[in-house]
């Protein structure tokens, strides 16, 4: 169930992170890209669909023999990365890329609980909507609960945490505090994780341009932010763009807080971006081996799974995405 509570009238250490990011660059430490009253928000069926019973199962459920097989079903599905062009993510970060294997030896935990979104600042009717359709998708793709909280006011970000861009002239706020002074201790003990959401511009650190997200991979808690994807005001094609890139930075920030590095094997929604073009032509979707990562820590059937996303896809016009989930769904039906 999602929840949600705002504002009046507008309505990470230990850190070996990387990210979704833009700009100059991103400190490689990072993932790059309390005491509120909770008000109850719409359930799934206000939302638009029917309530989701996730049936959900231990890490070894999904054997590495199981998922070495789905791997190999939908892999026809997906386009290997070709070689990068200058001013692309790999080509000024030389990355080696984490195989699934790498990552169950990794021993992650098993992600449970409820995964908690924080608003950071206040929030209009059109930023809260796209809270909202984040906090269903990542439901959706996670097999988790997901509850907004109530939206942080920005003076709790201290002063040393913020700047003005250097050549634009905007407000940014410091990713790596907010994951450590604001996020960090408001994650609930036994709570999946906490991504935090602002429309604030954000920077990594001295040196560095602007970042659409940053998360940690060992601590569980990631920031991003739609200050760079678009008018979440505008209609039609323009909103459902501005949805596009809002969804990218928010599965890409969440998928790293459960210790999955970057892809660079395939086109994947966990691809590094070095700009708003670059992440534009990632997709919204897991590749074989960034999936094998997420359905090892969440125990989800995959069918199912994209079943869910293929169903929010349909509800809000995505059209390449809901074609290729209904495809993912028939491929990793039980056989």
């Amino acid at each position: 169930m999602v929840r949600w509570a705002c504002s009046p009238g507008r309505c990470g250490v230990g850190l070996v992170v990387l990210a979704l990011t833009t700009g100059v660059g991103c400190d490689q430490r990072f993932g790059c890209a309390g005491g509120a009253t909770r008000v109850s928000g719409p359930g799934p069926a206000a939302r638009g669909r029917a309530p989701v019973r996730l049936e959900r199962s231990p890490p070894d459920a999904h054997d590495q023999v199981a998922l070495g097989a789905l791997v190999r079903r939908i892999e026809p599905l997906h386009e290997r990365l070709g070689r990068p062009s200058p001013g692309d993510w790999l080509w000024e970060h030389d990355e080696p890329g984490q195989t699934f294997e790498q990552y169950r030896r990794a021993s992650p935990p098993p992600v449970a609980g409820v995964l908690y979104l924080q608003p950071l600042g206040a929030l209009d009717e059109a930023e809260r909507r796209m809270v909202l359709l984040a906090a269903d998708y990542l439901e959706r793709f996670f097999g988790l609960q997901v509850e907004v909280e109530d939206a942080l006011p920005l003076s709790v970000v201290p002063t040393e945490a913020r700047r003005t861009h250097p050549s634009e002239g905007g407000r940014q706020l410091l990713t790596s505090q907010l994951m450590t002074d604001i996020l960090r201790p408001r994650l609930p003990e036994g709570g999946a994780a906490m991504l935090g959401f602002t429309t604030e511009d954000l920077w990594p650190g001295d040196g560095y341009n602007f970042v659409f997200g940053q998360a940690s991979l060992h601590d569980r808690v990631g920031i991003w932010s739609i200050h760079r994807a678009g008018d979440p005001h505008l209609g039609g094609e323009a909103f459902r763009t501005t949805l596009r890139r809002m969804l990218k930075t928010a599965v890409h920030e969440a998928t790293h807080m459960f210790a999955a590095e970057h892809c660079t094997a395939y086109a994947c929604v966990m691809n590094g971006s070095n700009s708003l073009e670059e992440s534009d032509a990632r997709p919204l979707w897991l590749c074989p081996e960034c999936l094998a990562k997420v359905l090892w820590v969440t125990g989800q059937e995959p069918a199912q799974r994209y079943f869910r996303l293929a169903d929010f896809a349909r509800r809000h016009q995505l059209e390449r995405e809901e074609a290729f989930f209904s495809r993912s769904m028939e491929a990793t039906e039980p056989r």
